[in-house]
């Protein structure tokens, strides 16, 4: 057995060539303070700009920390733009590649872990795993739980790999919730942070009375990978990608934001046209097939749902709609004091505070998002949460794997608050 324990280890070890994937020796994270109008107009120039080519981990907005990804040969000039303009920064990593390697061993050790306890890698709780994995886990889970779990596929990504969804219900007829993780392909912690929250709900159905009533109360669709290609792409090729990989003809970049390629104010505010842009919008609402599908399959429920929860990093926010302007849904004030009892739950279990507002008010506008989009078609109780660490954190979407377990607890925390407190 201990040699087949070593044996499995070494194939973990080897996933996936280390040659092909993009490295990050020297390349770092400096935090930008703007401090007016022109500052952010400025940043905002920059963040298309082909020949700096920055990585803009957070948005540029008065009063709040930019932090940016910094290439070794456009730092001397980038830094040189920020003096001649009096715009303070700090350097808060000096080398991304040592945060990534530093992620890989953590996620290698959790991973050795499950192996150490079961003999098998099937088992992918508490780690980061690849898309195949976790559809091979879900399928595994719903075959173990058949009483309540079922899955279906709501289509293929660009790349052919399947977007599956779990259907967790103790019968026919009541009200839905819809949650989604991985919209953004770098954004780890929110698809092991589901995955931690769906082992939850199966596993203690029947034998934890508040799990049990959630689901007898509620059907819960879980949409783990919104963006299987563009997650895929992190774990083989560029951990730090954000969008699809979809080619965009006539560019050299491919992909889009999917976050931007939703109907609601499509194009608007706090997008980009220009392709190689990592909130580029694409070229039509929906043009990404993995935005299109997961439209689909939400119309296809939407008389049931009554809550859309969708999970992104970093910050650790507690968004309500809408994110484009800071005009407010008519029924904001209930929106908000249900944000505002799952903010203080998540900050119960752990001690971290999530933020509670519009994301066009506390942060900056950003328009064709999918809780808008959710809102704007009917599904009252639209969210979504920006997830550890905070905006003060030097390791942004790099995280280690011992976070995950904390974080699907203050999180389900979190979702299952606002389920338990909407008015229906």
């Amino acid at each position: 057995m201990r040699l087949c324990i070593l044996l499995t280890l070494a194939a973990l070890a080897c996933a996936a060539p280390a040659s092909r994937k993009t490295r990050y020796d020297g390349h770092k994270v400096l935090r930008l303070h703007p401090a007016q109008d022109c500052d952010v107009e400025f940043l905002e120039q920059m963040r298309e700009s082909a020949f700096l080519k920055l990585d803009f981990w957070t948005n540029p907005a008065i009063g709040m920390s930019v932090d940016v990804h910094v290439q070794p040969e456009s730092e001397e000039e980038f830094i040189s733009l920020l003096q001649e303009r009096d715009i303070k920064y700090e350097v808060m990593t000096g080398n991304i590649q040592k945060l990534i390697d530093d992620e890989e061993t953590s996620n290698f050790l959790a991973k050795a872990a499950l192996v150490k306890r079961s003999g098998t890698t099937y088992n992918i709780l508490n780690t980061y795993a690849r898309p195949a994995e976790i559809n091979a886990w879900y399928d595994s889970m719903a075959a173990k739980y058949s009483n309540i779990a079922s899955m279906t596929s709501i289509g293929q990504s660009y790349e052919g790999r399947d977007m599956r969804v779990m259907k967790i219900s103790s019968g026919s007829g009541k009200p839905a919730i819809f949650l989604d993780s991985g919209i953004h392909a770098r954004e780890w912690i929110t698809i092991a942070t589901l995955n931690w929250i769906t082992n939850e709900m199966l596993t203690m159905y029947g034998r934890d009375a508040a799990v049990t009533s959630l689901i007898d109360r509620f059907d819960w669709y879980i949409l783990p990978v919104a963006n299987p290609d563009g997650y895929e792409y992190t774990h083989t090729n560029d951990r730090l990608w954000r969008k699809t990989r979809a080619p965009n003809r006539g560019w050299p970049c491919a992909g889009a934001d999917p976050n931007r390629n939703f109907a609601t104010n499509f194009g608007g505010e706090g997008t980009s046209s220009f392709p190689c842009s990592d909130i580029y919008h694409g070229g039509s609402a929906f043009s990404q097939v993995e935005t299109a599908n997961m439209r689909d399959f939400i119309l296809s429920i939407k008389g049931d749902l009554v809550a859309y929860i969708s999970l992104h990093s970093y910050t650790q926010l507690f968004m309500v709609p809408w994110g484009y302007t800071s005009r407010r849904p008519a029924d904001y004030v209930e929106l908000d004091r249900v944000a505002y009892l799952g903010a203080n739950a998540i900050e119960n279990v752990n001690g971290l505070k999530f933020t509670v507002g519009s994301p066009a008010v506390i942060l900056y506008a950003a328009s064709g998002g999918s809780f808008d989009w959710a809102k704007d078609n009917g599904i009252k109780y639209s969210y979504t949460l920006e997830l550890r660490p905070d905006d003060k954190a030097f390791n942004g979407f790099v995280i280690d794997a011992s976070n995950i377990e904390p974080s699907g607890k203050e999180v389900y925390a979190g979702i299952t608050t606002v389920v338990n407190n909407m008015k229906l």
